[in-house]
């Protein structure tokens, strides 16, 4: 997972990250400086987009973003990427979420300031309702 240190400090500290199975990474110098370059060929993408992309490089890993910019990049360069839907789906037909904790989690995302499509969200939470397990 990805998390931006402002983010953490918002809702967890480190060690209760760390004690649910989540790694802080940091950047290298040299990643710094390739997130540079890379702006200075595509300024539509931010340092947060593309650390985000560096380390789904750096462990070969899934790129989670809603944004089309990022998203666009990254599929040009071979990186899988999916979207918050795509992960509640995966989290809920894994059982790692039950169906109504994954509604109330998209509820929360669509008053909050996230844009998901909403039709697709509604139904989710639809069906994600009717499922106790």
């Amino acid at each position: 997972d990805i998390i931006a240190d402002e983010e953490i400090n918002r809702s967890y500290t480190r060690t209760q990250l760390q004690e649910l199975g989540i790694s802080i990474n940091e950047l290298e110098p040299d990643e710094l400086i390739r997130i540079m370059e890379i702006m200075e060929i595509h300024p539509e993408l931010s340092p947060k987009d593309l650390s985000a992309y560096l380390f789904s490089v750096k462990y070969d890993g899934i790129l989670i973003s809603g944004d089309g910019a990022l998203r666009t990049f990254a599929e040009a360069h071979q990186i899988t990427c999916h979207g918050t839907l795509w992960l509640l789906d995966h989290l809920v037909n894994r059982r790692l979420l039950v169906p109504p904790e994954g509604a109330n989690a998209l509820e929360r995302m669509l008053k909050g300031k996230r844009w998901l499509p909403r039709a697709e969200c509604e139904m989710r939470i639809q069906v994600w309702r009717r499922r106790l397990r």
